[in-house]
Parts: structure tokens; sequence; C-alpha cells
């Protein structure tokens, strides 16, 4: 049975990474773009490779490419039959810290539109959403997504309020755990609290754990560590993970 990342900036790794990531065919990689250019790139990627699947958006972090979202529509619903979601997109958070309260009120505003019109999108095209919506911002992508009765949604790497992430899994929206689960002791307590039947595993590659490069492989380490927190065994949960990840996106 494969297993599946669910998150993972493919775009970003060269040729020679990338045919290491793919070699291993027990390994199904899903990719997030970042904005245009990033999805035109994994939808060339998407050609060659046989276990990738794809998510086109514009990440809420970076308001530069904000203003691309016509261009990024079109490209969803052109290639609409090529994606499994619409991703990365959400709120932003990182991108607000340092700046004066006025500024994180505009900047908040700016995000909150533009993931409307990509909840909108994804309820007329009736695909999943990708969601980078952490801490704070989730409550205002939860109440956007239950607004418009979105069935299916990953907020990916989430962390923050025990609340909020209840009130995420009983509308049986997904969680993704990143390979910080092994490092971070407030993540790893974090981690304990979400029901089993909620949770899939991504790498988030490139981004580094423990001074080490990410990369979809890190998933069966995760999967690993959270058997044993778990008390389930491998076999058991990479089934259960498996199967969360196709309800989620369909056959993959």
């Amino acid at each position: 049975m494969k297993m599946i990342d669910v998150h993972c900036h493919i775009d970003q790794y060269d040729l020679h990474e990338l045919e290491d990531i793919f070699s291993k065919k027990y390994i199904h990689v899903i990719g997030a773009a970042m904005h245009k250019a990033s999805g035109e790139k994994l939808l060339k990627m998407k050609k060659s490779y046989k276990n990738l699947s794809i998510c086109l958006g514009i990440h809420p972090e970076y308001p530069d490419y904000y203003d691309e979202f016509e261009e990024v529509k079109k490209q969803i619903i052109e290639n609409k039959d090529e994606i499994i979601a619409i991703g990365e997109i959400g709120m932003p958070y990182y991108s607000l810290e340092g700046l004066e309260e006025n500024e994180k009120e505009e900047y908040i505003e700016k995000g909150k539109s533009l993931l409307i019109q990509f909840l909108d999108l994804a309820k007329e095209l009736d695909l999943p959403v990708v969601l980078h919506s952490i801490e704070t911002t989730a409550k205002i992508a939860l109440e956007e997504l239950k607004r418009r009765k979105i069935k299916k949604a990953l907020f990916h790497w989430f962390e923050g309020d025990l609340e909020i992430m209840k009130e995420i899994t009983r509308e049986g929206y997904y969680i993704s755990v990143s390979p910080d689960v092994m490092y971070n002791k407030s993540y790893r307590a974090f981690v304990k609290n979400i029901p089993i039947e909620n949770l899939v595993l991504e790498s988030d590659g490139p981004w580094a754990y423990n001074g080490e490069k990410g990369v979809p492989e890190m998933i069966i380490d995760s999967l690993a560590y959270i058997s044993k927190e778990k008390n389930i065994e491998e076999i058991e949960l990479r089934k259960i993970f498996y199967e969360n990840a196709e309800h989620l996106f369909g056959d993959l």
C-alpha cells in the first residue's frame, strides 16, 4: 500500500533530488503551488511523474502574488481535470509579524478576501481545498468553509487552539502532521489530541527539520513515531492514513 505525502512543495527541488524522490514508488506526493509560476511548473512535472498529484493556488503568506488571482483562477479552471484540490490557500500569519496593528488588519482583510474567492471557486468546481491557516487564523478559515458548506478540506500542519482543532475535526476536515512531530515537544503534545480518523501525513518539503532538508520519505519516520504514540501497529496506521487521504482527495 502506498504512503501519501499530502503536502509538499515539490517544484522547489532540483532534478537530481526529484529523481531520488520519485524513484520511491511506494510514496505518492501531492504538490502544492505557491503562485501561478509554481503552478505551471507543477503542471509540467505531473506529465513526467506518475506518483505525483497537484494542487493550484496562491500561498497566503506571499501578498505580492495576491493580484495573480484571476490568472490562477483561469489556470485552475483550464486544468480542472489535472488537479485534485485548490491549494495552497488560506490566511496570512507569519507575514504579519512586525507589522503595526492597522497594517495587520489590512493584510488580514486582503488575505480573507482572497481566501473567499478561492473557496467560492472550490465550491463551484466541487474541489477539496488545502489550507495554510494556523493559530488564530484557522477560525476565520473555518467559518468561511462552513458558510459555503465546503465538504473536504485539509488544514496542513495545523497547530493552535484545541477548541478550534476540535471544531475542525467535528466538521470532518483533516489535519496533516509534519515531521516536526519528532522534534518539537509542544507540537508533539498538540498532535496527541487529534483524532486518528482526521489525520494524514505531510513533509512540507523542502522545509528543514532538525537541520535536515525535508523530503517526502520523512513521512515514514512520522508514521513510526505516531504508531508508538497512538499504540497502533504501523501496518494498520498506514492503512488508516492511506484511506483518510483517499477520502479527502479521491483515488490517487
